[in-house]
């Protein structure tokens, strides 16, 4: 399972949602992102994060202009390091351009995948959302069974078996409690 952070433009609220509000609020997966991994740039230009690529763009410019003091061994074990490094972070840093662009944390939901989390962040959000517009309704105490018994005390309670001889289980009564 995976663990998604919800963003929601800042304002609005579940009980005015049209289509087009539900379309911008992001499911982020947090973890690492594979297409981040070998399709960086790609990957920023498509969640819109233009200040992230400027800034992954600079670290690449740095490091062709320091690369040659490297041996090649070092040059492909330190790009191989930052592509990886970028993949890990690249979910956090569309997180950060979310909050950004004026987006707040909705939510987090642990799900299969994207749109399982987004049935379920939806259904307990307009779920939240109607049961607070209804004031006034107190919830209903849990309903009391007439067959339980409260015991104060174990030694108040029928005693139990330890033995163990065909069916019986350990800690089970060995026979039936009226």
């Amino acid at each position: 399972m995976s663990t998604y952070l919800v963003f929601k433009p800042s304002g609005l609220q579940a009980d005015n949602l049209h289509s087009e509000d539900a379309l911008r609020i992001a499911f982020v997966r947090d973890g690492f992102a594979w297409l981040a991994l070998f399709f960086p740039i790609l990957w920023f230009l498509f969640h819109r994060m233009w200040l992230v690529l400027l800034g992954y763009l600079a670290l690449v410019v740095a490091f062709l202009y320091v690369e040659p003091t490297f041996n090649e061994g070092a040059t492909g074990l330190v790009s191989l390091a930052f592509s990886i490094l970028v993949a890990f972070e690249a979910n956090a840093l569309r997180s950060w351009t979310l909050k950004r662009k004026n987006f707040e944390l909705a939510g987090i939901v642990s799900a299969r995948n994207a749109a399982e989390a987004e049935i379920r962040f939806f259904d307990q959000w307009l779920a939240k959302s109607s049961h607070s517009a209804q004031e006034g309704i107190q919830p209903r105490p849990a309903p009391q069974n007439a067959d339980t018994t409260n015991y104060s005390s174990p030694t108040e309670s029928k005693s139990f078996s330890l033995r163990t001889s065909g069916d019986d289980v350990v800690g089970l009564p060995s026979s039936p409690m009226r």
